[in-house]
């Protein structure tokens, strides 16, 4: 089965846009989700989030655990979860706020389907502007074709994505601390100390 996204939705809302410029205030009574705090693998980074004090009224621009991002402006449009962010967090106005009905579709399902190349690609066609940068209007968004399996499925698919992205992670590190061991090793053979080539018993 297949759904638009406009029938998964139970609300879309254009983020939070200020009058001016954000003043970034580290004590500000807010947090503002900007592009730059999603991550690759569709979660948002709570530690990088922009404090501040809004404006005027933010109620329809709060994020709420489970919604799901749209990006609106950028290379590419992915989306990303709400999920662990502090109270009193809004979004940008570079994302839709998206508030879905779980009980057919889970979010973390939803923002990994946004994520694959046959989401992207719809998102693509559809986007307006020229270069790099451009600009899905909401008609677009919600016009998304979503394939809904059981509900069961689609948490297998989100443990699968999980394990993926983990795994990657875990293969970085490791590469990391190999280039890093590597790097020791030959400085210590450019400094004139010879690799023990010796057997040990």
């Amino acid at each position: 089965m297949k759904l638009k996204l406009q029938d998964i939705a139970q609300s879309i809302q254009v983020g939070y846009q200020a009058r001016g410029a954000v003043k970034e205030d580290p004590c500000g009574t807010h947090r503002l989700i900007q592009m730059r705090n999603l991550r690759d693998d569709g979660t948002i980074d709570p530690g990088t989030l922009t404090g501040f004090t809004p404006d005027r009224s933010t109620d329809q621009y709060t994020v709420s655990e489970g919604d799901v991002l749209l990006q609106v402006r950028g290379v590419t449009h992915e989306a990303g979860l709400v999920s662990g962010l502090p109270e009193n967090t809004l979004a940008s106005n570079h994302f839709y706020i998206l508030q879905i009905d779980t009980s057919r579709v889970l979010s973390a399902y939803l923002t990994w389907y946004i994520r694959q190349p046959a989401a992207q690609s719809h998102l693509l066609k559809g986007a307006q502007g020229a270069g790099n940068i451009t600009v899905v209007t909401r008609p677009v968004f919600e016009s998304l074709q979503v394939p809904v399996p059981t509900l069961e499925a689609q948490q297998q698919i989100v443990s699968l994505d999980r394990l993926q992205w983990q795994e990657q992670t875990l293969t970085q590190e490791l590469l990391t601390k190999r280039a890093q061991w590597l790097s020791g090793v030959s400085m210590h053979v450019a400094e004139g100390h010879p690799i023990s080539t010796r057997n040990h018993a």
